[in-house]
């Protein structure tokens, strides 16, 4: 089975750029890698990848025309954990790739529904039970207000699904429920300089999974 490394972090972290980045070097230098991620699958055959496509798009190519929030957020919790597990069914436990790197595991979905009233952490985590194990999570802990700076709009669900502008307010109880409730020893945190650009994130995440991987 393969090694499987997740990116977690809040809403504009740098969780893609840094997947990508991290994928292109490990490409670059021999390694058998494969991305993943809601932008990033490919089916095992031509009408899984299209079924694949359909569920991606339930969730996260909603139609405005649709009030998202008639459905409950009991549905979209067992449709995310339902994608899930569909990716690790059909692309990561049969994966011939020595290593998977994933931009976006499960704990950004379970820091957010702990946020919602009527939904504990041993709920959640038994919600996503059965799921594949990584064997390192890569967490990049950066303030809100650092994120914020970096884009302008954010969705509704970033905003913690209100129409006003909360993002600050809603990303720092992720990050407070990321580094006190679910953050553990095995998670490798890096913690970016406001000064830092891109380029010196991706070089000490390199150097992490090399100690991790490549010794």
């Amino acid at each position: 089975m393969a090694n499987l490394i997740c990116f977690e972090g809040i809403d504009g972290s740098g969780k893609t750029s840094q997947s990508v980045q991290l994928y292109e070097y490990m490409k670059s230098i021999g390694k058998d890698v494969v991305l993943l991620g809601k932008k990033n699958f490919n089916g095992g055959n031509l009408k899984e990848e299209l079924f694949m496509n359909y569920h991606t798009d339930l969730l996260w190519n909603k139609s405005k025309e649709i009030n998202i929030n008639k459905f409950g957020d009991k549905y979209w919790l067992l449709l995310i954990a339902s994608w899930y597990n569909m990716i690790d069914d059909l692309l990561i436990k049969c994966s011939n790739n020595k290593y998977i790197i994933f931009d976006g595991w499960v704990y950004k979905y379970i820091s957010r529904y702990m946020q919602k009233e009527g939904f504990t952490k041993e709920y959640l985590e038994n919600v996503f039970s059965g799921l594949s194990t990584p064997d390192l999570i890569i967490y990049i802990n950066v303030n809100a207000e650092a994120t914020r700076k970096r884009r302008h709009n954010y969705s509704q669900s970033e905003r913690g699904g209100s129409d006003a502008d909360r993002y600050i307010e809603y990303q720092t109880k992720i990050n407070n429920v990321y580094n006190n409730v679910l953050k553990n020893d095995q998670w490798v945190t890096i913690s970016p300089a406001v000064s830092d650009n891109i380029k010196h994130v991706h070089l000490d995440i390199r150097k992490k999974v090399a100690q991790r991987f490549f010794r």
